[in-house]
């Protein structure tokens, strides 16, 4: 039930954003925040739901009941994650495309499509925020210097990109945003649910359209931009060729563990 609440609030959420015609930085304001709210609030409950069924099947079971954020990276809350991240990128995706359709039948051509930043890439840079910062919030008692270090990044390009202006090709931004997390979630799947191929051709899919969306991105800024412009390639490099390592990594590990070739103490 928290589930679906968060799918409607977010399909509502961006149904009433595009009833709003014009788009002032109070606007932008007010979208970002609303949207941090939703991915805060909305993401933390079923988290702490997943938290309470967690336990609820221990005590099912017997078994003595454990104190879920106690663990730096319980699988329950993959899979809250995974339920999460894949709702908001879903139905963003669908509305960007709405979107950029909506905006080809009003006569504009592909570069000013790329330009046109309206509450579409608030609400993307704003959920991201929030869903972030849950994180923080839920599990403070058991600090991961990657995740730390991710999670901080993440809400920072986050930040940037939804106040930073002048920025060319900002579709672009919120393209890379939401194929990004896509990625996450197959991450998600993979370590929830084991399922391999989803995680690997999904991670590396993923990976290529972030890339080309990020190229393109960088070559429409470089007169606009060229301080942001130039630094831009190196966390894109850094963040594709890591996100591969570790999807080969973990398969190969997890390879070696299920062949008895690794022992797991």
């Amino acid at each position: 039930l928290q589930f679906l609440y968060f799918i409607g609030g977010n399909t509502i959420h961006i149904t009433h954003l595009f009833k709003k015609k014009k788009m002032g930085i109070e606007s932008e304001l007010g979208v970002f925040a609303e949207s941090f709210g939703m991915g805060a609030i909305g993401a933390g409950a079923i988290t702490l739901q997943a938290c309470l069924l967690f336990e609820s099947d221990w005590r099912k079971r017997g078994k003595p009941t454990p104190v879920g954020f106690k663990e730096t990276a319980p699988v329950w809350a993959y899979e809250a994650n995974a339920w999460i991240v894949g709702a908001w990128t879903t139905v963003a995706l669908m509305v960007a495309v709405r979107d950029c359709a909506v905006l080809a039948q009003e006569g504009l051509d592909w570069p000013d499509i790329l330009n046109h930043r309206n509450q579409m890439d608030s609400f993307v840079f704003g959920i991201l925020f929030g869903v972030m910062f849950k994180d923080f919030l839920l599990f403070f008692r058991t600090p991961d210097l990657i995740m730390f270090t991710h999670h901080v990044c993440v809400m920072t390009i986050s930040l940037i990109l939804a106040f930073l202006s002048p920025i060319k090709a900002v579709r672009l931004c919120t393209l890379a945003a939401i194929v990004t997390e896509m990625g996450s979630v197959c991450y998600c799947c993979y370590i929830a649910w084991n399922n391999v191929v989803l995680y690997k051709w999904g991670m590396t899919l993923s990976n290529i359209v972030f890339a080309f969306a990020i190229v393109q991105w960088y070559v429409s800024n470089l007169e606009l931009q060229p301080q942001i412009s130039h630094v831009a390639p190196i966390p894109t490099v850094g963040l594709v060729v890591g996100r591969q390592v570790i999807l080969f990594s973990e398969i190969e590990r997890d390879r070696k563990i299920a062949m008895g070739l690794i022992k797991v103490e």
